[in-house]
């Protein structure tokens, strides 16, 4: 289920505590737009999705924790890819790569904070560690 609501007069610290909050209570994505209200006024649109079954409890956490007064949802449809998490061994150390899969098409998304903390340690740059990670998972993927 999809979830959205404009809020104009409310400051991006309290959205970002909100926006934490939602998370935190389970919602599959949370996202800001800006956007421009009548009159000109700027303006975030507060998009979730959400499980359904859980869509009470998103409403009340909503009304608690932004100054909106109104909510729009409806159900949407959603596919995605399947995935998982691989543990590559690099020169430098181990980093892990989230691997998603839909029918014959594979995306790989190097772990920043792994990648982050060997540069740290090695004192290199992130950038040496990306395209180590970045040949591995090529030649794995070419086996």
């Amino acid at each position: 289920m999809e979830i959205e609501t404009n809020i104009d007069d409310q400051s991006s610290e309290q959205l970002s505590y909100a926006m934490n909050l939602l998370i935190s209570m389970g919602a599959k994505d949370v996202f800001l737009t800006p956007i421009t209200m009548k009159k000109n006024r700027m303006a975030s649109k507060l998009t979730l999705l959400i499980d359904p079954s859980k869509k009470e409890e998103f409403f009340e956490a909503i009304f608690r924790n932004t100054t909106t007064l109104g909510i729009r949802y409806e159900i949407k449809h959603r596919t995605v890819m399947n995935r998982k998490t691989l543990n590559i061994k690099t020169l430098y150390g181990n980093v892990r790569v989230k691997v998603a899969c839909y029918k014959n098409i594979k995306k790989y998304d190097i772990e920043y904070e792994d990648c982050a903390k060997l540069a740290n340690l090695y004192n290199i740059p992130i950038e040496d560690i990306y395209f180590e990670t970045q040949k591995i998972c090529k030649r794995q993927q070419e086996e």
